[in-house]
């Protein structure tokens, strides 16, 4: 049974991997100063978001999305997910940012839910 998020969840975490993976030039600055630790580290995280983007397609939060992808996988992405929505609601918090913090708290929230249906074997 596939995990299935609703269109609005599926907008929040498009958006938030799109954010995330504008920093993917972090990659070659790191290879390029010879730190493998960190350019390994982020091509997986990247790699990772790139292909939660083609599950979710254009993220225009029109439509459902069933989340076909292997428990690891998700529990890895959503775990990292997890982690980036929580330090970015906290640093909204300090600018006041409503709208970014919001999405924040919704992409937590699903990330919760998800990784809660991986550990119960309902992927």
């Amino acid at each position: 049974m596939a995990i299935i998020i609703q269109p609005d969840e599926c907008a929040a975490i498009y958006e938030h991997a799109l954010d995330r993976l504008s920093g993917i030039d972090d990659v070659l600055l790191a290879a390029s100063e010879g730190d493998w630790d960190t350019a390994l580290r982020l091509d997986r995280e990247f790699s990772d978001l790139q292909l939660m983007l083609s599950v979710l397609g254009r993220g225009d939060g029109t439509e459902s999305v069933a989340l076909e992808l292997s428990p690891d996988h998700l529990r890895r992405t959503f775990t990292r997910i997890a982690g980036e929505a929580a330090k970015q609601r906290e640093a909204e918090e300090a600018e006041a940012n409503n709208a970014i913090r919001e999405r924040a708290d919704l992409v937590g929230r699903v990330s919760a839910r998800i990784l809660a249906e991986v550990a119960l074997g309902r992927q």
